[in-house]
């Protein structure tokens, strides 16, 4: 989130799950290339791994909120809300040795609505509730929100080619950027005027090569 708004800063293809926690590092690395204070950094539970919680202790990032898959080791506990308590990872391949493990806090948090219990690794200190924590990682669901609004500017292919595939998502990502400024600037731009724009400029490419 930039000043209120979703925009997105960069797209880095991810080619496996087991490459999840290179992709939090780009991001990070980006971001902060980017001149863009991070505030916090929430992730669901599609990021969790021992490599990815190690990074995150490295990053020098001072707030993250990370949702914790359940684990055998957890399932024995009982759980309550507000809970914290200290993990660490215990991975079972034999190449991962001891020195390889990582530990962090853990806290719970109870969602009410979906009577579910969320584990959330953190290093926010114990003055954050497990109330505010969840609504701090509750607001990434507007991300989802982006995502579906991005697809509406996306070009229609049947074409399988990666190149192709990719070219059109990049370009629609930049056509949904530039609706959100349109929008924060009280000029409001509905999805199709802004696809008929950019339809007309197109089909008249002359005027643009005129204009440029």
């Amino acid at each position: 989130m930039v000043d209120g708004q979703r925009l997105i800063v960069a797209v880095i293809p991810l080619e496996s799950r087991s490459d999840a926690y290179r992709f939090v590092k780009k991001m990070v690395e980006k971001v902060r290339t980017l001149g863009i204070r991070i505030r916090y950094l929430t992730l669901d539970g599609g990021f969790f791994s021992i490599d990815t919680m190690r990074f995150l202790k490295e990053s020098g990032l001072k707030k993250y909120i990370l949702h914790m898959p359940s684990t055998r080791k957890v399932k024995k506990m009982r759980l309550s809300d507000g809970m914290r308590f200290k993990y660490r990872t215990n991975h079972h391949h034999h190449q991962r040795r001891e020195l390889e493990q990582v530990s962090f806090d853990v806290v719970v948090a109870y969602d009410r609505t979906k009577d579910y219990y969320y584990l959330m690794a953190t290093n926010m200190p114990s003055l954050y509730k497990s109330s505010t924590l969840l609504k701090l990682y509750n607001r990434r669901w507007g991300i989802e929100t982006s995502y579906r609004m991005c697809n509406q500017f996306l070009i229609r292919t049947t074409s399988k080619k990666y190149i192709v595939r990719l070219f059109y998502y990049l370009f629609a990502c930049l056509i949904y950027n530039a609706w959100v400024t349109y929008n924060e600037q009280n000029i409001p731009v509905i999805v199709v005027q802004m696809k008929l724009s950019l339809l007309w400029f197109v089909l008249n490419d002359n005027y643009m090569l005129e204009y440029a």
